[in-house]
């Protein structure tokens, strides 16, 4: 057992949560702009159950994205991608055809939200800019300027957004979850750093 897996373990038993190294729920395909941004989605070491009354589920989330390999003019690749290129050249002589990716990792919890919600992502700036064919609008601000720096908005609904993102809401964010993501799908709430 490696020491992530351990963590999370024990994790598990002191919140009284159901612990799996394998994600059984496929937490991956769900319609989360975040789980659609990569060609690969892998979900592991999962806790669930019940805290507070609300069903609720950790995991990590590794995002694999498949990239062309760029040319030696191009910019200099990440290690990640690097050994995934090395991977791929070691599975077949033609090189034309190889790809390179690249792995973003995140920690997340997906909550039942009690109510149908408007889809709704809330990000660092940049990131939802690459999710924009998923949601309708536009980056949309708020009153807060500190706010707008550290997060873009994204909605289906621009009154879902700022009944949702009210003072208390706007500050909890900025406390907590700056770098992260927020997102609302229907029943579920994700939230991802």
């Amino acid at each position: 057992m490696n020491e992530r897996v351990a963590a999370w373990s024990e994790a598990g038993v002191r919140h009284r949560l159901w612990f799996s190294e394998v994600d059984t729920y496929d937490t991956g395909s769900l319609p989360f702009a975040l789980c659609r941004r990569g060609d690969t989605v892998v979900t592991t070491n999962s806790l669930c159950g019940v805290v507070d009354g609300r069903e609720v589920r950790l995991f990590d989330l590794e995002v694999r994205m498949d990239d062309p390999v760029p040319d030696l003019t191009g910019g200099l690749p990440t290690s990640e991608s690097v050994v995934g290129l090395v991977v791929n050249l070691l599975d077949g002589p033609d090189v034309e055809g190889q790809k390179q990716f690249t792995t973003e990792r995140w920690i997340g919890a997906l909550v039942r939200a009690g109510a149908e919600c408007w889809r709704l992502s809330i990000g660092p700036e940049g990131l939802l800019t690459a999710l924009d064919d998923v949601v309708t609008l536009g980056d949309q601000n708020l009153e807060l300027a500190a706010f707008n720096e550290a997060f873009e908005v994204r909605a289906d609904d621009r009154k879902f957004a700022n009944d949702l993102l009210d003072q208390r809401m706007i500050e909890f964010l900025l406390a907590h979850v700056v770098g992260g993501v927020v997102e609302t799908v229907g029943n579920r709430i994700l939230v991802a750093r």
